[in-house]
This record gives structure tokens, sequence and C-alpha cells, in this order.
């Protein structure tokens, strides 16, 4: 299982200066970054495997293995909402075959007020799940929530958060709320689950004791962590933290 603590955004933690129009490619062979040219909409609307050789999406999704080479059955096109003078829209390319564990892929494009497209997400599958994008009102900010099954047993969502100014989307950088949940937490401690409010600001962290030998579902001693931050434009700011024992009857 893929054990990227805190939603996701901590493999991510350099975040390219405010402004660029970076693309965030999440795959089996892990996370990375680039900055690909504007297209038009008819660009997206191909199976990602059949874009050009320069496009690096298609080295990221290993095209050239089997899985790649399943036909696209469809491209669904959600329209997320606005940001500025931006469009939102995510893409999910759907393959021949079972949904899972066959590749399938979403895609996060921004229309911009020149009328081209920029694609600044891409994951593909890690689970059963597949969980579409959302875009937050967080204390009157569009923030565009991009989430992915983590692949393992539980249903663990990762997080990727975007915020938008008037030169493009930026990556927020929540790295350390991460920090702040491993100052808190035990040595004898792992996680077990995590969730957050964006709107509220709060991360939430049910931990378990990890030297009883024991499945983490079966420990009763249990803790809980609360995180609370403030978004401070591309990163976080933390503004507190608890930690709460507690023994399940």
């Amino acid at each position: 299982m893929r054990t990227a603590l805190l939603i996701g955004l901590t493999m991510l933690a350099a975040v390219a200066a405010r402004g660029e129009w970076k693309r965030t490619v999440s795959s089996g062979k892990g996370d990375s970054r680039d900055a690909p040219p504007p297209h038009p909409l008819a660009y997206f609307r191909l199976d990602p495997c059949a874009r050009p050789s320069s496009d690096s999406v298609t080295r990221a999704l290993d095209c050239d293995a089997p899985s790649g080479q399943k036909h696209l059955k469809d491209v669904n096109i959600r329209r997320l909402g606005t940001a500025g003078a931006f469009v939102i829209l995510e893409l999910t390319y759907v393959k021949d075959g079972p949904a899972y564990p066959n590749q399938d892929v979403k895609s996060i494009v921004l229309r911009t007020n020149t009328g081209q497209y920029r694609e600044i997400d891409v994951r593909d599958r890690h689970g059963n799940a597949f969980p579409d994008s959302t875009l937050l009102d967080v204390h009157g900010i569009p923030v565009l929530d991009v989430r992915s099954h983590d692949g393992g047993q539980n249903i663990l969502i990762e997080h990727r958060l975007y915020t938008f100014d008037a030169a493009g989307a930026n990556l927020i950088d929540l790295s350390p709320v991460e920090a702040a949940v491993k100052a808190v937490m035990p040595a004898n401690m792992s996680i077990r689950l995590f969730d957050d409010d964006f709107a509220a600001g709060a991360h939430y962290v049910a931990a378990y004791r990890n030297d009883l030998n024991l499945p983490p579902a079966a420990v009763k001693e249990r803790a809980r962590i609360t995180i609370s931050y403030r978004l401070d434009g591309t990163h976080v700011v933390v503004t507190g933290s608890q930690f709460e024992p507690f023994e399940e009857p």
C-alpha cells in the first residue's frame, strides 16, 4: 500500500513558483512534475497513450506495456466549476474491460481566457475506488481537491490541493501538517486512518499501537491526533495540535 502520509502531498513538497504552469503526474512509477505546453481540447480527448512520445505522460503510464495497449472505451468530461478566468474540467479515460485492475486515468485541464487548455494533474487508478475531484470553497477561495485511492485495503483517499491566481494553478504544500503529526505521534504508534476538513483547517489521524503484533483493526490501544492549520498562499501554517489517547471498550 502506498503509505504517503497526509493525503498524498508529502512527495510533492517542493512547490513550483507561483504562476508557473506545472503539471503533476502520479502513476505506478511515482509522482513527477513537468511543464507541458497548452493544447486544444481535442488533444485531451485522445487516449493518453495515443499522445506523442514528447508528452511525458506516455512514459509515466507505461503506454508500451500491456495495460497501455488496451483500447480507450470512453472519455467522460465533467465541468467542476470556475476559478477566476479558468474553467476547470476533469476527464476520465475508461479502458476496455473491468474498471480495475485495468489502467483508468483521470486528468484535470483548465481552459484559459485564450481558449487553450492547460493540463495540471494526471493520475491513474490505484484501487477499486477512483474518486472524482471537487472544487471547494475555502473561506471564499476556490480550492481544487484532486482525490485518489491510496491503493491499500482501507478506503484511504489521498488529496492534492490547488489554488489559482491570474497566472495559473498552484499546488499547496501541506508538508508542515505532516511534520506536526510526526511531532506528536509516539514512537510505538502508527497511522490507521486519516481525514481532513479543509474548510475548517483540520487534519484528523486515528493512530494505533504498532508494538502489539496485532492487525491494526484489532488493536484497542488507540489515539486521536488533530492538527489545526490555515492556508497561506501555497503553504499552510500549523496553528495547533492535540493528542488524545483512548482505549476502546
